[in-house]
């Protein structure tokens, strides 16, 4: 499913409230935004930190603004080195909460 993005707007020749879908307009800034701006600092990071053997194993695109732009980011970065989790808003605060668990289970079993 993609969103949609509708806007109302008073049309001063008809008086009325209308409704016009720039979901088009919406994709093409966000695909100029994509290629021009973060693709490009995406790929130095995983460029300077993937040259060397060993000096990355795995990259995850975690927050919201991952999701904005899942569309183009897979296609991009298909590298099995790169993660883009289904829900990339949530990744941040599961990955906290998984950490605090396993402290606190990792201290419980040391009881």
């Amino acid at each position: 499913l993609q969103n949609r993005f509708v806007i109302n707007y008073y049309n001063p020749k008809t008086k009325i409230i209308e409704n016009k879908d720039i979901t088009d307009k919406i994709e093409k800034i966000k695909k100029d935004i994509f290629n021009t701006i973060i693709s490009p600092i995406i790929s130095s990071i995983i460029a300077s930190n993937t040259e060397q053997e060993g000096n990355i194993d795995k990259i995850l695109f975690t927050g919201g603004g991952v999701k904005l732009f899942t569309k183009f980011l897979k296609p991009r970065f298909s590298s099995p080195k790169v993660i883009i989790p289904e829900y990339p808003q949530l990744a941040n605060a599961m990955g906290i909460w998984k950490s605090v668990y396993m402290a606190k289970y990792k201290k419980m079993q040391q009881s």
